[in-house]
């Protein structure tokens, strides 16, 4: 996954069906395959799910990996991202 249109891709079809939200980590190999699932890393409701970087971070490390991508996804239908969208990015970039 080397762009954003191949993560909405994969991560997409995974999303579908989901009534809430989710913040997943997608793990990825040294060639930058995903390497399984989505894994979940936090769980919200309809317009909002809250995670920071711990929670990520440790989900990348469970999947043995050192590298991953945190994606989350609307289930409202509404793609536009709102200010808590950008506040939550901001602190697990600072942790890398």
């Amino acid at each position: 996954m080397r762009t954003p249109e191949q993560v909405i891709e994969d991560f997409g079809a995974y999303v579908a069906p989901l009534a809430v939200g989710e913040m997943c980590c997608l793990p990825l190999d040294p060639h930058r395959r995903l390497l399984g699932k989505p894994r979940v890393v936090s769980r919200g409701v309809v317009a909002d799910t809250d995670a920071g970087p711990r929670a990520f971070f440790r989900s990348a490390l469970a999947a043995g990996v050192t590298s991953g991508i945190a994606a989350h996804h609307y289930p409202n239908g509404n793609p536009t991202p709102d200010a808590s969208s950008y506040l939550g990015r901001e602190p697990i970039g600072r942790a890398v």
